[in-house]
């Protein structure tokens, strides 16, 4: 009879107790000697970057559209305006000097993944919708905009975001390829709805309450430019496209067979994947221990993911449940994998900064191995949450917690460990992930 993983994780923690006297691992706590001097240098490693797999190429153009129309707007603000109230001035001020310094810059994000062309548009967005705002709050300071002016724009809105629904048929010639770039759309979608859906009605006065109407042009211009993004994205892959089938029912049915492979992992790993336990689940105490600082990390994107999953299965968004259900599959699998170990004390833990450097060095490695999965578009998103832990461990040793020539200490250094042993677990798991998700879309275009 085949036993279940739950089953399985069972058997293999049987005599836990017993074999813990024996083991050669020190699991004792975080105050053990431990020579960090040369942690901090993690702070400074580069970290590998993503392949250039997205199958749309953003041109620059499409940027500087966002960037241009943030400085028109911009620039309708007067350098010090002049508005009855005094502290909405200096708001209006700040913030069109803030705009100004982002316009100023060159546009892109050195610290981002390479391969990743859909984050400087991000970028040109965010920055266009903080132009948007400080022009609407200068116009209903001056009683400039009116309610019917805002109503109008957002029925705009909302129609073109209707036609483009109605036309959207997940159109592709290649399955993986169809759902990494309409994934994309969905997210483009989802950045659009806010400016159709206020979440407040426009004021009585705008005049008195100018900041409130630039947040409700905000979420408009956020939406209009999201829209504008997701119709020319969507118009370039067609162009490319040889042999263009629509695929919107083949990636809802790989939707829920990726979904039903992780809530069966859910169900065999539960008790393991509880965020917040109060009591670990394991035959002995790993309290204090590096060893629950690697479980802790294990189970830290379980929720998110499936969460997400979840959300977006709500919203009909398939493409995007096929991915973050992928992702919640990795991170179920990786937690297995740590879970068995722990139990099976097959888990060792490094003594000196030379260990942690080591099993970085596998982290980036399984990371890698990731990424060169074919097709790699897939693989690369499926493997977001490996990157994002390896990407996470600069940022932690240089955070607002360390003074400029502060040294970490043994517990930051278990905790670095545990982040990346974690993800070369989650980054071994892609391939199976992938392979599964193919699966699945050939079954449903065969």
């Amino acid at each position: 009879m085949t036993r279940s993983r739950r089953e399985v994780l069972a058997a293999c923690g049987a005599g836990m107790t017993a074999l813990a006297g024996c083991s050669g691992l020190d699991i004792g706590g975080d105050d053990q000697t431990f020579d960090t001097a040369g942690l901090g240098d993690l702070r400074r490693e580069d970290v590998p970057r993503p392949p250039a797999t997205f199958p749309v190429s953003v041109p620059d153009a499409m940027v500087a559209r966002h960037r241009d129309r943030a400085r028109e707007l911009v620039e309708r603000v007067p350098a010090r305006p002049e508005v009855p109230n005094g502290a909405v001035a200096e708001r209006l001020r700040r913030d069109r000097e803030s705009v100004l310094d982002r316009l100023g810059e060159d546009g892109a994000d050195a610290s981002g993944p390479a391969g990743d062309p859909l984050r400087p548009l991000d970028a040109a967005r965010i920055v266009r919708g903080e132009a948007a705002a400080v022009e609407a709050a200068y116009r209903a300071a001056t009683d400039a905009i009116t309610r019917t002016d805002v109503a109008d724009r957002r029925s705009e809105l909302r129609s073109a975001l209707f036609e483009f629904e109605r036309d959207w048929t997940y159109r592709g010639d290649d399955p993986a390829a169809a759902v990494v770039i309409h994934r994309a759309i969905e997210g483009l979608r989802l950045d659009a709805r806010p400016g159709i859906a206020p979440d407040r009605p426009f004021p009585d006065d705008p005049s008195t309450d100018a900041l409130r109407v630039g947040e409700l042009v905000h979420r408009l211009e956020i939406g209009r430019a999201a829209l504008s993004d997701a119709r020319r994205l969507r118009t370039r892959y067609r162009e490319r496209l040889s042999d263009p089938r629509p695929y919107r029912t083949a990636i809802s049915v790989a939707a829920d067979r990726i979904r039903r492979l992780s809530r069966q992992y859910s169900r065999d790993l539960e008790g393991y994947t509880d965020p917040d336990p109060e009591e670990l689940p394991f035959d002995r105490s790993v309290e204090g221990t590096p060893l629950e600082r690697l479980y802790v990390r294990a189970i830290d994107g379980v929720e998110i993911f499936r969460t997400d999953a979840a959300e977006a299965r709500h919203r009909g968004d398939h493409a995007t449940v096929v991915i973050e259900a992928g992702i919640t599959l990795t991170v179920l699998r990786a937690l297995e994998s740590i879970v068995a170990d722990i139990r099976n004390d097959r888990v060792t833990v490094p003594g000196t900064v030379d260990g942690v450097v080591e099993t970085r060095r596998e982290a980036f490695e399984a990371l890698e191995s990731a990424w060169s999965t074919a097709p790699r578009a897939l693989s690369t998103e499926v493997a977001h949450w490996s990157q994002r832990l390896v990407y996470d461990v600069p940022d932690r040793l240089s955070g607002p917690a360390y003074e400029p020539n502060e040294t970490p200490d043994a517990g930051d250094a278990y905790d670095v460990w545990a982040i990346y042993v974690t993800a070369a677990r989650v980054a071994a798991a892609v391939p199976r992930t992938v392979s599964e998700i193919r699966a699945a879309l050939r079954t449903a275009t065969a």
